[in-house]
């Protein structure tokens, strides 16, 4: 039994257009049909399933070919050979065209055909998964040159105004011949850290000292009431 992937190929061969549906599966349209449906082949599945159109033949045809049409009017190619897969394609398309027409593409142009439906399907699956159709047009290079834009902004705004900010004033206090004064915080960012150890330090120390001297006056008390 031919591949998934094989039968496709003996499809794209021929003037047809491939057709994504639901659960994997694979439909085939003859545009040129005229008769009342254009799909040819249908539910084409990795499980080895497809069928092709075969209601619009006729008796003698297929007699012919030994094709078996099922009550709805398809016939199974699950099993069938890559000739007999080719030769039900080539009924079917002139049993939808009414008589015979040259069905075969070029060898180039089936190739170049069947890697434009790839790019179809591909693009139609991914307008699917996007729910902003804005979003979808965007293109790999459109979205590169946005993070650029976006990076320079943010740079912008760290860099400049934060780094440029206290500098340009100080110029101009200068330039004013205004006297600058430095302040604490500019030059030293450690300098709470050293004030609120120093609060702390004092603190303790003066808790030391009162302690000191309340113990050494009850220490002085009980000394005197023994020598009395």
């Amino acid at each position: 039994m031919l591949s998934f992937e094989e039968k496709k190929a003996i499809f794209h061969s021929f003037k047809l257009k491939e057709k994504m549906n639901g659960n994997g599966k694979v439909s085939f349209v003859y545009p040129e049909s005229i008769q009342k449906g254009q799909t040819l082949a249908t539910q084409l599945h990795p499980s080895g399933n497809g069928y092709v159109i075969g209601k619009y033949m006729s008796e003698d045809t297929i007699k012919k070919h030994g094709f078996q049409v099922d009550p709805r009017g398809w016939i199974s190619i699950k099993v069938l050979s890559k000739e007999e897969i080719t030769k039900v394609i080539t009924e079917a398309i002139n049993s939808m065209s009414g008589g015979p027409v040259d069905v075969l593409l070029p060898e180039s142009e089936g190739a170049e055909q069947e890697v434009a439906e790839r790019d179809d399907s591909f693009e139609a699956v991914i307008s699917e998964k996007t729910s902003d159709p804005v979003e979808a047009s965007v293109s790999a290079e459109d979205f590169a040159e946005i993070g650029e834009e976006r990076t320079a902004v943010a740079s912008e705004k760290v860099e400049g105004p934060a780094v440029e900010k206290i500098p340009a004033g100080r110029a101009e206090r200068e330039n004013e011949g205004e006297p600058v004064q430095q302040g604490t915080y500019e030059f030293y960012p450690g300098s709470c850290l050293f004030a609120w150890m120093g609060l702390t330090l004092s603190t303790m120390e003066y808790g030391y000292l009162v302690w000191k001297k309340t113990f050494q006056n009850i220490v002085g008390a009980g000394l005197t009431g023994d020598k009395d």
